[in-house]
């Protein structure tokens, strides 16, 4: 049986619509209604002509009593629902929609967006959708800066004891901000709809408040669970330095590089941590390699327990759709009793410094040290920083928004005070609600109990366009966003590329020291000093994860300007180099690349060519080895400007040995690759006695007795001309 529902509008009496409003509200398919009309001034004759329908009781209030007490005593109903003056129900249903949805939830309290018309177009908040959350301790706080639904009680449904409770313990003309807060607090079942059932007339004289930041909620309970920071109890910091780092498959084979420039960086002793459910054999190898030849280095595996990692799987039950190691570092103080501080680090970081002074920062009392986030680490930044999603949850405190990828765990007092369940409860109820995953999550809930840091601990190299930091400025840098510098990014901003030419001098060189046999391979690039496609080409290089390659580019034109982009990155990368007026073609220009090249190995590319993905030359010597292999060849993909079109094979992966094909059975292998010089690593023998003013690959395949055949697009050829 539905309950009777009392219909509330407060009014002065000259708002526009008004009459609107009371004749939307009248004609409801409601079956047990009735509609209480406040007003302040003298009542419209539009609405006069209504008091015929029994339904309809009017109200006169004094200007200066509070906006809902007297229509709250003309209403009779056992629930009350507001609708604002002027506005008007979506469709003559929408009240028994609204009814039945909180009967269903059992609710005492159903707050609701509205819809908003302005200029005659109907704007619907997140559309129309009838999805229900409960709302918590943990959520509202949250909610209640995301959703507009809280500046204005009209759409919601109250029922009406809980009503008079929480007007008669609120202070006489409180906000309906505050109002709404306090309805909170006190039901038993608030819940925040989807349904959209009133349409809020957008005009210059109506408008819904702006959110008051004075009256905002706590976003966490922190406050109340932690002392003072001066009466919080710490511990001295030992002299061992301690980091943890959560990784996933995602980010497992980029895990090397960071683990080895924290050998190369510090000399003190430190133990690191890496949590992750479990470790190929191949990183297990790494592993061991870095604590055998770093004696400062203690590494260890540290497998979350499957009743931890049970909890963090079930957030995607509450919402969360990203990677779950992002939320490793949440069971870090359970997860290591045994340390009293943690440096956690995310994987997308490199070390540049020692970490001796970071570990002993001063965190006053406070739970994490950490580096402010202005937001320019996003793409694109905001123009304006109060644009950051930071401001929209925090407003002024938006400032103080902090980056999650380098922490100072003070763990005592997270178990101390038993933070990590509350901290749980808080994430298992908010986390649909986030943005930017763990970091909203740690910034929500220790608002308030964090010391803030030098930038130079969390350099995030994309912000640098906005504050220029150089190298040896750093302690840590981070590779924060999706253009990672192991991967193939072009067009990147030239402040970052010293950032990302140290994480790939710092890569080649843990490459070089694991893995000493490899052959030395080298890239003859032939190039037009056409420096739009230039720079892809090198990036297509300089991004390989092979880390005995160098590049040689070959041109005849002149040595480049010093202020030029190439110049730039003739200087930052050591494995780059430049032979100028190399030749008048690229037979001899590449003639010219071979005599300066060290490569056991050689690799040609021209003008309109590149690579495909960051681990071709290392897949392709991968073969080599296996095959013992003087020649191994892929497919091209081909692009053409003039049609826009992009033409190639499907990729199979398998590998063809050819050895004991002819010449001319050779050729039409694999679309006639064989007719094109580029997309070959070739052993360097097998140029000794090349013909430069002939025809390359028919010499090359004649004089090299092992070949191998990858079908596997592994370089790309942009069409120029039509050729």
């Amino acid at each position: 049986m539905q309950p009777t529902i009392s219909i509330l509008i407060a009014a002065h009496g000259d708002e526009p619509h008004l009459v609107d409003s009371v004749k939307s509200a009248l004609a409801q398919n409601y079956p047990d209604l009735t509609v209480v009309l406040s007003v302040t001034q003298q009542v419209p004759a539009t609405v006069t002509d209504l008091a015929a329908d029994h339904r309809l009781t009017i109200v006169t209030a004094p200007s200066t009593a509070a906006p809902y007490h007297a229509a709250l005593q003309a209403a009779t109903g056992e629930y009350i629902y507001f609708l604002s003056a002027g506005d008007h129900f979506y469709q003559p249903d929408s009240l028994a929609e609204v009814s039945s949805l909180a009967q269903e939830a059992k609710a005492d309290l159903l707050i609701a967006n509205v819809i908003r018309l302005e200029n005659h177009v109907l704007y619907f908040p997140g559309g129309k959708r009838t999805a229900q959350r409960v709302l918590t301790r943990n959520n509202f706080p949250l909610w209640f800066r995301l959703s507009t639904a809280v500046r204005t009680l009209s759409g919601d449904l109250i029922q009406r004891s809980l009503l008079s409770q929480a007007l008669a313990t609120a202070q006489p003309r409180v906000s309906d901000q505050l109002l709404i807060q306090h309805l909170v607090k006190l039901a038993d079942h608030p819940i925040e709809s989807k349904h959209l059932a009133v349409v809020w007339r957008h005009s210059a004289t109506h408008r819904l408040p702006n959110l008051n930041w004075d009256e905002v909620p706590p976003l966490s309970p922190l406050r109340q669970l932690l002392p003072a920071p001066t009466s919080r109890a710490t511990r001295p910091v030992p002299e061992r330095i301690s980091l943890a780092l959560g990784i996933d498959q995602g980010v497992e084979a980029h895990l090397a590089p960071l683990l080895y420039s924290i050998g190369q960086t510090n000399s003190a002793p430190i133990d690191v941590y890496i949590v992750a459910t479990e470790l190929s054999a191949d990183t297990q190898a790494k592993l061991a390699w870095l604590n055998d030849h770093f004696a400062n280095l203690r590494i260890m595996h540290t497998p979350l327990p499957p009743a931890d990692y049970e909890m963090i799987r079930q957030l995607a039950d509450f919402g969360h759709q990203g990677p779950l190691s992002v939320y490793y570092r949440v069971f870090l103080p359970q997860l290591l009793p045994h340390l009293d501080r943690v440096i956690y680090l995310d994987a997308d970081t490199l070390v540049t410094g020692d970490l001796s002074a970071l570990w002993h920062s001063d965190l006053h009392g406070n739970l994490l040290g950490c580096v402010r986030d202005d937001g320019s680490g996003v793409t694109p930044p905001p123009k304006d920083p109060t644009d950051w999603w930071a401001y929209h949850i925090l407003g002024p405190a938006g400032k103080d928004y902090f980056n999650s990828g380098m922490l100072v765990f003070d763990l005592h007092q997270w178990r101390q005070y038993s933070l990590g369940l509350y901290f749980y409860e808080f994430l298992r109820d908010t986390v649909n609600l986030y943005l930017l995953e763990d970091q909203d999550a740690l910034n929500f809930f220790c608002q308030g109990a964090v010391t803030y840091l030098s930038p130079a601990v969390n350099c995030v190299t994309k912000a640098l366009a906005r504050t220029p930091r150089s190298l040896d400025q750093t302690t840590i840098l981070h590779f924060l966003g999706p253009q990672k510098p192991w991967k193939m990014t072009f067009h990147q901003p030239r402040v970052q590329w010293p950032a990302i030419a140290h994480y790939r001098q710092v890569a080649r060189a843990w490459t070089q020291a694991y893995q000493p046999t490899l052959p030395l391979i080298s890239v003859l690039l032939d190039t037009a000093h056409d420096e739009t496609y230039l720079l892809e080409q090198l990036e297509s290089l300089l991004c390989q994860s092979y880390g005995q390659l160098e590049v040689i580019i070959v041109t005849a034109a002149d040595v480049p300007a010093a202020d030029s982009p190439l110049a730039q990155l003739l200087a930052l990368n050591a494995n780059l180099h430049l032979v100028a007026q190399a030749g008048s073609t690229t037979a001899h220009r590449w003639q010219t690349g071979l005599a300066a090249a060290h490569g056991a190995f050689i690799f040609l590319l021209g003008p309109t060519d590149r690579l495909t993905e960051p681990t071709i030359i290392a897949q392709m010597a991968a073969l080599q080895r296996e095959a013992d292999a003087d020649l191994v060849s892929g497919y091209r993909l081909t692009y053409i400007p003039a049609r826009n079109a992009l033409r190639g094979t499907a990729n199979s992966g398998r590998h063809q040995d050819l050895s004991h094909f002819t010449l001319p059975q050779l050729l039409p292998v694999g679309i006639g690759e064989y007719h094109f010089a580029p997309g070959h690593l070739i052993r360097r023998q097998a140029f000794k006695y090349v013909n430069w003013d002939a025809p390359l690959i028919p010499q090359l395949l004649v004089q090299t007795p092992k070949k191998i055949h990858w079908e596997q697009n592994t370089w790309f050829h942009r069409e120029i001309d039509g050729e």
